[in-house]
Parts: C-alpha cells; sequence; structure tokens
C-alpha cells in the first residue's frame, strides 16, 4: 500500500512540475519555470532508482532462493567440462637440457618445500572442489539459459489485412508529428520576444501590490529594486516616479504604452521570484 502511495504521489509530482514548467515558460517567469524543472528531474531520478532498487532487490532474492536449492546437473557438468586445466607442478623437471634445472633439485630444502607445497594444495583441491563448484552453480543458476528451449505451439492467428494496419499506423505518427510541431511553435511564440508596435503620445498605468517576507526594507524601496532588474525587460521608460496608493501598492506610468509581448515580459518579471523577499503582484495595467 505504502509503495502505491508514494508512486502515486510521484506521478502527480511529475505531472504538476512538467505543467508548471510550461505554464511558467509561456508566463516569462523564469526562475519559477527553473525551479519546476528542478522538480520535474528530482521525480523522474526518484522514478529510475525506485526501479533499479526493484530490479536489484529482485535479483538478490533469486540467488537467495537458488543458493539454498540444490544446483542441477546441467549446471555441474558445464562448470567441470569448463575447468580449466591442472597444472604440472613438476613440468621444469622435464627439460633435461638445461643445466640449471637440476639446482633446486639437489637442495634438499628446495625439494622438501615443494613436496609439501604439493600435497597441501592436492588436499586442498580434492576436499574444496565440490562445494565451490556447488555453490557456483546456484550462483549461475537465476541467469543461466535452460537446456533445451521448448518450442510454443503456434498460436492460432487471424488474418489481418496489412495495408490496413499500415494505413492507420502513417496516419497516427502524422497527427503526433503535427500536433508537436504546433505545440513547438506554439511555445515558441510565447517565449520568444517579439517587437510590439508603439505609439508615442501613450502610456500605461502599472498597479502593483509588493510583499515583503523577512525584511525590514520599506516597499518602495523593494519596489525600486525590482524595477531596476524588470526595466530591461521591455524599452518603455517610466515617468512621473512611483506614486503611493496606500498600504502596499504603487503605481507605475511606462511612457509608450505597453504592447502585448511587453506587458506578458513586464508582468512576469515582477511577479517571478526575481528578488529575495520581495514578492510582487500586478494588480492591473491599463493604457
Amino acid at each position: 500500500m505504502f509503495k502505491k502511495m508514494a508512486f502515486a504521489f510521484g506521478v502527480v509530482a511529475m505531472g504538476a512540475s512538467g505543467a508548471y514548467l510550461f505554464i511558467y515558460l509561456y508566463r516569462w517567469e523564469w526562475n519559477r519555470a527553473i525551479m519546476a524543472g528542478v522538480f520535474l528531474i528530482a521525480a523522474e531520478i526518484a522514478f529510475v532508482a525506485a526501479a533499479i532498487f526493484d530490479r536489484i532487490k529482485a535479483l538478490e532474492k533469486s540467488i537467495a532462493t537458488s543458493e539454498r536449492e540444490a544446483p542441477s546437473k546441467d549446471t555441474l557438468s558445464l562448470i567441470h567440462d569448463n575447468a580449466p586445466p591442472q597444472r604440472d607442478h613438476f613440468g621444469w623437471l622435464d627439460d633435461t637440457e638445461n643445466l640449471n634445472v637440476f639446482i633446486p633439485f639437489l637442495m634438499g630444502a628446495g625439494l622438501v618445500a615443494s613436496a609439501v607445497a604439493w600435497a597441501i594444495e592436492r588436499v586442498a583441491a580434492a576436499t574444496a572442489r565440490p562445494a565451490l563448484e556447488r555453490g557456483l552453480a546456484g550462483r549461475l543458476a537465476p541467469i543461466s539459459l535452460p537446456v533445451s528451449y521448448p518450442v510454443p505451439a503456434p498460436a492460432p492467428t487471424t488474418p489481418r489485412n496489412g495495408k490496413a494496419t499500415l494505413h492507420r499506423q502513417a496516419i497516427a505518427l502524422a497527427v503526433a508529428i503535427l500536433i508537436g510541431t504546433v505545440g513547438i511553435d506554439v511555445l515558441g511564440d510565447a517565449t520568444q520576444t517579439r517587437p510590439d508596435v508603439l505609439q508615442s503620445g501613450t502610456q500605461s498605468a502599472i498597479v502593483v501590490d509588493i510583499d515583503i517576507h523577512g525584511s525590514p526594507r520599506a516597499t518602495g524601496e523593494a519596489l525600486e529594486s525590482l524595477w531596476a532588474v524588470c526595466r530591461a525587460t521591455v524599452p518603455n521608460e517610466i515617468v512621473g516616479g512611483m506614486s503611493a496608493l496606500g498600504g502596499s501598492r504603487y503605481q507605475l506610468s511606462v511612457e509608450p504604452a505597453l504592447g502585448k509581448y511587453g506587458e506578458r515580459r513586464l508582468r512576469g518579471c515582477l511577479e517571478d521570484t526575481t528578488i529575495d523577499n520581495v514578492q510582487g503582484r500586478v494588480v492591473s495595467i491599463s493604457t
């Protein structure tokens, strides 16, 4: 139950972060789009990590189960057939043409040490080989291929019209390409800088509400700092300064009046998390 709840929560988090990523891009709120993208990547990494952990647990469980079971004779025979050849520890004695081989033979200590080592190795090989091979066969059982592959009976098939199926697949592919192209074009138009037609002699009145979190600075100073950052998004110049409307609301007048794209860019910058602890909200924009 907990696993299903975690999976559902991950799906909701991934869907919400992906949706808000495109929403913030459309609104020109770049900092929030970056945060939504980070949450989206984190959710994807969590899904991938969960899938990898599940596969590792399943493999560990399969190996633990196979170690408790007796290995098959086929696996043991394959290990015996592919075992390395036995070493000839005294093969150097066969080289009678080289006089140097008699030097260790004449040394009693070397001969005794070689004989003891050979005896120990023979005893160890004779006593440890079955256990090692059985353990190896048990570990290889989960990933070993079957010796004989059963031939499944042919399933009854219904005749299909290959041309009709290919035609439907081509239509589905064309529709997917069309939707993707239109979506990319709409998103590109929404997030690209477009020049507005500016009319001289007009002004835009922008009413902004400033909210400050945990900072003693005045709202007027916070709005001035926010405008200093966001004025680069539009070519319009502020006129008449900033007039206080009471409370935390202020009015800005820019000349000439904002166009469609300029209004969207400025609104997105003022309402984005552009400055720490300062949050702006555009109440209205009138021409």
